[in-house]
C-alpha cells in the first residue's frame, strides 16, 4: 500500500520509504504497477487546516526520513547528492507561495 505525500512524492507504507516520482526509480515503477494492477494510493494529506502547520510537519517528517543520508556511515557521495534537497526542505517557507503553492523538491536517486 502506498500514501500519496504530494504530487513528486510517495511513500510505501509497509516501510515508510518516501519514493520520488522519477520514471529511473525502481520503487516508483513498481508503484506504477501496483496502480496498473487496480490499486488506489491513500490520498495526500488533509490540509484544510492550517495549511502553513501542515506544510512545516511534512517538510519535518521528509528532513526526518532523510537524516540517515548525512550520518558519518553515509557515503559521501550520498552526503553530498542529499544536501541540496534537505536545503530546499528548509527553505520551503521562503517560497514566494508558501504555504498555498510550494514547489516541493524532488529527492535525489542514489545508488548507495
Amino acid at each position: 500500500m502506498y500514501k500519496i505525500i504530494n504530487e513528486s512524492v510517495v511513500q510505501r507504507v509497509v516501510d515508510g520509504l518516501y519514493i520520488p516520482k522519477d520514471s529511473g526509480n525502481k520503487q516508483w515503477l513498481e508503484y506504477l504497477e501496483w496502480l496498473a494492477d487496480g490499486n488506489a494510493a491513500e490520498p495526500p494529506p488533509d490540509q484544510t487546516g492550517d495549511t502553513a502547520v501542515a506544510a512545516r510537519a511534512l517538510r519535518d517528517e521528509l528532513l526526518r526520513s532523510s537524516d540517515w543520508t548525512q550520518l558519518s556511515d553515509a557515503s559521501e557521495s550520498v552526503q553530498l547528492a542529499w544536501v541540496p534537497y534537505r536545503n530546499a526542505l528548509r527553505d520551503l517557507t521562503t517560497q514566494p507561495g508558501f504555504p498555498d503553492r510550494i514547489e516541493w523538491p524532488v529527492p535525489p536517486t542514489v545508488t548507495i
